[in-house]
């Protein structure tokens, strides 16, 4: 009788079948849209497809799945996933109680939903709630900070602040897909988060910087050839969706003020759908 591959192995077979690069993840929203729809089926989620469209996510998908089977194995005893699954509530819960942040818990739990197709995975653990001055991400210096030169940077750190653009979008970005729309200089991205496309308007502020920037470039080439890894782009993200915001509403962002069509416009710009996420990652 073969012998049964390793718990890992397993898991490794399981997770590779389920990559989806070089995909549109929103094509694939839509086809199941439409499906739906033909079946009459109702409260079917759109953002719920099956696969990993994305490089990063599946390197951070595969470090949590790959945690917890390790805990299942060592502490356990489990020889298949399926053994581990059912001690999924266990394992979270002791996150919980270590202490572990609300975003380490939400992504652990994400990843194993993801990896067991199952979105019910542990619904009775009750999850922290994640609050905003736990962020970290690009608030204040960071010690990679000392290391970019702004100076050397500077069309890029401009370009950023005019866009909003994402680290993988700025990579993929081409002369050609810069232009004006009537008297607005936007940006055309073909596949933003989770493949889907989007028109984003340059702040009219940086309109002439922009220009100027890829103004002696190739309509073929691309604008940016390397983007630093230390060059803090969400920061810039941050930067442009409260500018654009404040171009939009006239002043800037109030809570208890909200002007909606400016925040659903912002959102737009971002390649976001949920208002919260921009209110709370972004204009806050």
């Amino acid at each position: 009788m073969a012998k049964r591959p390793s718990l890992i192995k397993q898991a490794m077979d399981i997770l590779n079948s389920m990559i989806m690069f070089g995909k549109s993840k929103y094509q694939a929203k839509e086809e199941k849209k439409l499906e739906a729809k033909a079946l009459g089926l109702k409260g079917w989620n759109p953002a719920r497809v099956d696969g990993i469209y994305s490089v990063v996510t599946f390197k951070t998908y595969r470090k949590e799945i790959i945690n917890f089977l390790e805990w299942t194995r060592k502490e356990l005893r489990c020889k298949t996933p399926e053994e581990s699954k059912k001690h999924f509530n266990q394992y979270l819960q002791a996150k919980i109680d270590k202490g572990n942040s609300a975003w380490s818990i939400q992504t652990t739990r994400s990843a194993l939903r993801k990896f067991y197709r199952d979105i019910n995975l542990a619904n009775e653990i009750k999850l922290p709630i994640r609050r905003k001055n736990e962020i970290k991400r690009s608030r204040g210096e960071k010690a990679m900070d000392k290391k970019f030169s702004p100076q050397r940077n500077r069309d890029l750190i401009d370009f950023c602040k005019a866009t909003g653009l994402r680290r993988h979008e700025l990579k993929a970005l081409k002369v050609m897909d810069v232009y004006y729309n009537g008297d607005r200089l936007q940006v055309d991205v073909h596949q933003g988060k989770g493949g889907k496309p989007r028109a984003v308007p340059v702040l009219k502020e940086f309109q002439s910087r922009v220009a100027e920037i890829i103004s002696n470039k190739d309509l073929d080439s691309q604008i940016f050839h390397r983007i630093p890894v230390r060059a803090d782009i969400h920061s810039y993200r941050r930067e442009y969706a409260a500018s654009y915001y404040k171009e939009l509403s006239g002043q800037d962002f109030d809570p208890s003020d909200k002007d909606k069509d400016a925040m659903q416009l912002v959102s737009n710009a971002l390649g976001h759908n949920r208002l919260d996420v921009v209110t709370r990652n972004y204009l806050s």
